[in-house]
């Protein structure tokens, strides 16, 4: 997003040796975007909620230069998750199909053109980070009067999250990183 990617150029511009990197926010949609040849591509949930999965990956690989890096951030379904089982969930994150396990993930990067260097479990991290940012709602919230509006938006989305964490805690999905380099062309 927008906030995060101005954070992030802020934070480069302060450490030795990286005031010259240029971070931006780019949409998956927007063809100019494609365009540029990067040396690293990160996302975060961009896959689960997409079909074009594939043509996403490819696109990413052909805006890479060679070796670039590309970390991918997203759910995947765990050998305890059964995709039937998880419709209302995937449905109430406006996914357009199923969540992918790791092994078919890993398939989706090898066929763009990456190489996947390493696969890591950030589940507890991700419920961590959640409940680390509900406590500090809540603790807003109680020094702040909501209005009913504000509040009953809310519980839409405390249940979106809880619906998370506890298919996490589950073992049903897990929040997987993927770091993956572009192989070399010749």
């Amino acid at each position: 997003d927008q906030e995060l990617a101005a954070a992030s150029a802020k934070r480069a511009a302060v450490v030795k040796g990286m005031s010259r990197v240029k971070i931006k926010n780019l949409a998956v949609d927007d063809d100019d975007a494609y365009a540029r040849k990067y040396d690293a591509i990160f996302g975060q949930e961009v896959l689960l909620r997409r079909k074009d999965r594939a043509e996403i990956l490819r696109r990413c690989a052909n805006a890479l230069k060679d070796n670039g890096k590309l970390v991918l951030t997203d759910f995947t379904l765990t050998a305890d998750g059964d995709a039937a089982g998880l419709a209302s969930w995937f449905a109430r994150e406006h996914a357009e199909a199923p969540p992918l396990n790791e092994d078919e993930m890993r398939a989706f990067h090898k066929t763009a053109g990456f190489r996947i260097r390493t696969v890591e479990d950030m589940s507890d991290h991700y419920i961590s980070l959640i409940l680390q940012g509900w406590s500090a709602l809540e603790q807003s919230l109680r020094a702040n009067t909501a209005n009913r509006d504000t509040l009953l938006a809310m519980i839409g989305e405390a249940e979106r999250w809880a619906q998370r964490v506890a298919l996490l805690q589950a073992d049903q999905i897990c929040y997987t990183r993927f770091f993956a380099t572009k192989k070399v062309t010749i």
